[in-house]
């Protein structure tokens, strides 16, 4: 369904479908298009790029844009526009019925391409590098409609596989990395541990967030990222949930035995963590599957970044 409206769309505008990678690419008075699903989040978006190249041209686009008569007039709101690095990107969410129809989807991207030209000039087949080469037909970069000659294609995809090797290079901070993750964990099993007791529930997006926050302080201290990284954030995260959960079950007991006028030996209580995680099952159960979740998030922050450019005609 997603690949017959990008389909559509793409040959009203008068672009060419590609069914591999599911857009639709070529020239529209002048100026690089390209129509496609993307997703961002939860959301999907039926979407539409524009180029004009020039990034210089950017905060003048995104000021004036949203206010031309023509895109005014076709109701297209400003946050659906997000205007970036020489290209102006519409947006179009899916709702509960669905992405728009097609004619207006199209109606709108026409709006936006005759009053972009009255701002940023359109950059014909030149090529996007160099600008001296001519091409025959745009084509996708890293999934991004562009112009690339054949020169600059080998030149850029040389330099990719220089970046590559002299990033392989640095050094791996792993003691750092292990005591900023351990740092870390601590701190989010405070908070996990705090917000349970304050609010008397487990919130997954909490544990989201301890992820997030473990990859990302994990990442700076490594200084170069990958598996070994990935996997330490991914088990820092788990480990800092579950001990927010043996947090908040010291924190009751505690209670209990301070109203009944107890002590707590909290070296026995410390060596019988895994039992008392077994006997909170289901609360186990939903905190490690909630650790489990913020860890994909850890590991996204901390996966090697590919470097290379993948050139698709």
């Amino acid at each position: 369904m997603a690949h017959k409206i990008v389909k559509e769309a793409g040959e009203s505008l008068g672009l060419s479908f590609h069914p591999d990678q599911g857009t639709a690419i070529g020239m529209k008075d002048g100026y690089p298009v390209q129509v496609m699903i993307r997703t961002k989040g939860n959301n999907s978006f039926l979407t539409g790029i524009v180029r004009y190249d020039d990034a210089s041209q950017d905060s003048a686009v995104r000021e004036t844009l949203p206010g031309m008569p023509e895109v005014v007039q076709a109701g297209i709101k400003a946050k659906t526009i997000e205007i970036t690095d020489g290209m102006a990107i519409f947006n179009n969410v899916r709702g509960i019925t669905g992405f728009p129809k097609v004619e207006k989807f199209v109606s709108n991207m026409e709006a936006l391409i005759h009053s972009l030209k009255g701002i940023a000039a359109p950059p014909g087949l030149t090529c996007r590098i160099c600008r001296q080469t001519s091409v025959d037909q745009p084509l996708l970069a890293n999934g991004v409609v562009d112009r690339i000659c054949p020169v600059c294609i080998e030149k850029i995809q040389r330099e990719a596989v220089e970046q590559e090797a002299l990033y392989e290079t640095l050094p791996m901070h792993i003691p750092r990395a292990v005591l900023v993750a351990a740092v870390m964990a601590v701190i989010g099993a405070l908070v996990y541990g705090g917000i349970i007791i304050l609010t008397g529930r487990m919130l997954w997006l909490v544990a989201i967030g301890i992820g997030i926050g473990i990859g990302f302080c994990a990442r700076k201290a490594a200084g170069r990222v990958g598996l070994p990284i990935q996997v330490l954030s991914g088990l820092a995260t788990v480990v800092s949930v579950l001990l927010g959960l043996v947090f908040t079950a010291g924190y009751y007991t505690h209670q209990h035995a301070a109203k009944a006028g107890l002590t707590i030996n909290w070296a026995v209580f410390a060596t019988r963590i895994p039992q008392i995680l077994m006997e909170i099952g289901e609360d186990t159960i939903f905190s490690l599957a909630g650790g489990l979740i913020g860890a994909y998030f850890a590991t996204r922050f901390t996966r090697k970044p590919d470097m290379k450019v993948k050139i698709e005609r």
